[in-house]
């Protein structure tokens, strides 16, 4: 007989104490990696090989990108035709300036919307952040919809595009 009391699965009583240390310190090991691993995440924080190795990456995908975005650029530009910059209605116009369209309804009321988003599909986005207000109508001309924040898309003009001048 042992002087140590059976833990009931045939071995003495400390070992099951020293198993359950070992498991407890195991057990907050990877616990402090995982946090770490996380803040590191978090804080965008990295290895000198992962920054180059990304780094390698990143240069060698671009390069891949530019020559695909170049092919499809040549063959966009030859299959779309260009999208009009500025639109007519009765009551206002719409003129295309950099990425903002400016929305006139007359003298002393203009007021500049940003595009939202591409225009590949057939509409033409854009909103007004400080009145809270969001335009959209067909690239090819349309109805012109307006809707704040709360309501639903109402037709306020209709615009047609407006050709632009041959160089």
């Amino acid at each position: 007989m042992t002087d140590e009391p059976d833990a009931g699965d045939g071995s003495p009583k400390f070992m099951n104490s020293l198993k359950g240390w070992i498991g407890g310190a195991t057990g907050v090991v990877i616990a402090l990696a995982g946090l770490g691993a996380a803040i590191n995440q978090l804080t965008g924080g990295s290895s000198k090989d992962a920054d180059a190795a990304q780094t390698q990456n990143v240069s060698t995908q671009a390069a891949d990108t530019e020559t695909l975005h170049d092919e499809d650029t040549n063959s966009a530009a030859e299959a779309a035709p260009a999208l009009a910059e500025s639109y007519g209605g009765e009551k206002a116009t719409l003129t295309l300036s950099g990425r903002d369209w400016v929305y006139n309804q007359g003298e002393n009321d203009e007021a500049t919307y940003e595009q939202k988003g591409g225009r590949e599909d057939g509409y033409t986005y854009a909103a007004n952040y400080n009145r809270d207000y969001e335009l959209r109508w067909p690239n090819e001309g349309g109805a012109l919809e307006e809707k704040t924040a709360n309501e639903d898309w109402t037709v306020i003009d209709n615009v047609t595009a407006v050709e632009a001048a041959e160089e």
